[in-house]
């Protein structure tokens, strides 16, 4: 099996490679994933020597438009939920994941593709059980690892958090 987990902070370091090409997959109406990876391509390209291309969809999809450009991605991004991608490009994912290029997966990732849900497993370490029990969430700019430098707002809310019970111990949480 093969594992991957990198961190954004991982990825930002790498954006000072030239001309750098990100792949964005999106398709979580709910979560409003094209309108966050739109303010995010406007920032990187902005920022950075990078290119982004891009699939948006909507959730539960079959389509999946202009998915072969993550055949020249240096990195992909992936905010999307229960995709049903057809069997061409479920091989092109599964040909870049063989390739050991990095994958940064948003929230939904981890049930991203309906015909691939082993990505959870394999890539990300975790194992998406639906949703937990309600509880209070709170994200605080306190912590000390690199990745909160510059955060000053720290909240807490109500929310029903994502259930993995049986993540890899080998991921690091901070």
């Amino acid at each position: 099996m093969k594992y991957l987990f990198l961190s954004f902070s991982l990825i930002f370091n790498m954006l000072h490679a030239e001309n750098m090409r990100i792949h964005f997959i999106g398709a979580s109406k709910e979560y409003k994933a094209e309108a966050s990876l739109k303010s995010l391509k406007k920032l990187l390209e902005a920022k950075y020597d990078v290119t982004v291309s891009e699939t948006y969809t909507k959730d539960k999809s079959k389509k999946a438009p202009d998915f072969a450009k993550l055949k020249d991605a240096d990195v992909i991004v992936v905010f999307a939920r229960r995709l049903s991608l057809s069997d061409e490009n479920l091989a092109i994912l599964k040909e870049y994941l063989s390739s050991k290029k990095p994958l940064i997966g948003i929230r939904t990732a981890s049930h991203a593709f309906q015909n691939f849900l082993q990505l959870d497993k394999e890539f990300f370490g975790g194992s998406y059980k639906g949703h937990g029990k309600a509880m209070t969430v709170t994200m605080s700019s306190k912590g000390k690892h690199e990745i909160l430098n510059g955060v000053t707002a720290s909240w807490t809310r109500q929310d029903k958090p994502y259930y993995n019970d049986k993540m890899r111990l080998t991921l690091q949480f901070f």
